[in-house]
């Protein structure tokens, strides 16, 4: 069995979960611009990764939670996890954009999604069969929300991470993942 330290200082080990992020990155975003359902969006750089809950989640690391009633509607953003809008923060206050910050913080942790997917299958002997598997998480369908400003490809990497710190026996890090994944989607 190889081990974990001396796998992930060779260079290669990086290279194929880097270059799949890249690739379901950049797939999407060409995708955005060239398939008909994405016209409302075309040519509006960056809007497209920013739909459905991404705003919410962005409002949240700018702004917090808020609870406000509004005659006899109540407004809340409280229902939302906290655990990626609190990573969303900590590039945003040290003043990238909120766009910037989020979509980085999501393609951060599809990296680690895919990084730990490589690790998982460290000992499939055929380069192919890895090479697919690693392909079907990285493009499998539902995974731009990977790269959307959206939790998932955080929480995806969490229990990644979970199943590597019970393999190798790391009960406190397996602990704290167990903890902390409910926070960041359920």
């Amino acid at each position: 069995m190889t081990d974990l330290r001396s796998w992930a200082r060779r260079p290669s080990t990086w290279l194929l979960p880097a270059s799949l992020t890249l690739a379901l990155y950049f797939g999407c975003e060409l995708a955005f611009r060239l398939l008909p359902w994405s016209s409302s969006t075309r040519g509006n750089t960056g809007l497209q990764w920013h739909r459905w809950d991404g705003d919410i989640y962005e409002e949240i690391a700018r702004l917090g939670y808020h609870h406000v009633w509004t005659g006899p509607n109540l407004s809340t953003n409280t229902c939302w996890f906290p655990l990626y809008p609190w990573l969303v923060r900590v590039p945003f206050t040290l003043g990238a954009p909120i766009r910037a910050a989020s979509t980085g913080v999501a393609l951060l942790c599809t990296f680690a999604f895919l990084l730990l997917a490589a690790w998982l299958t460290r000992d499939v002997q055929s380069w192919t069969r890895r090479l697919a598997t690693l392909a079907i998480a990285a493009f499998f369908p539902g995974s731009y929300y990977f790269v959307a400003p959206f939790p998932l490809a955080l929480q995806a990497a969490m229990v990644l991470g979970l199943v590597l710190a019970i393999d190798q026996e790391r009960w406190n890090l397996a602990t704290l993942l167990a903890l902390f994944i409910p926070w960041s989607y359920s």
